[in-house]
């Protein structure tokens, strides 16, 4: 598998990928630096609709059903792999949109036991709105 490197100018986050089937993956804040293991076999893709119970203060992930969920800018064999934020209706909006209780839709890979990468999290309807 073929892994480019993605150096991101934003004052976030930036990721640096490594070359194999485990994808590690630094993630340097203005807070502090970390870094995901990503591996791409044992992976698992995960849908999940739950309410926000918690934003990171550095805007790194947010806690949907007490899985922490990971917004990521990377490239995966020459692919863009980056979290879509979205509103209802499928348009892109800020983090800051999303907040502590607000219902969300949440597409990505589960990479390791209760963290996933998002490829969507997408502003969710209540579940009274969406049955009529």
């Amino acid at each position: 598998m073929a892994i480019q490197t993605l150096l991101k100018t934003l004052p976030v986050v930036f990721f640096i990928i490594s070359i194999g089937a485990l994808i590690e993956v630094p993630i340097s804040t203005a807070q502090a630096e970390t870094e995901i293991s990503i591996d791409l076999d044992r992976g698992e893709f995960v849908k999940i609709q739950a309410r926000i119970m918690e934003i990171d203060a550095a805007g790194n992930f947010i806690v949907v059903a007490e899985k922490e969920i990971h917004i990521v800018d990377m490239v995966i064999d020459g692919h863009q792999f980056k979290t879509a934020l979205r509103n209802e209706q499928g348009r892109r909006v800020p983090l800051e949109s999303f907040h502590a209780g607000k219902r969300v839709y949440v597409e990505g890979i589960e990479f390791e036991r209760d963290r996933v990468a998002a490829s969507v999290i997408q502003h969710s309807a209540p579940a009274q709105a969406r049955r009529k």
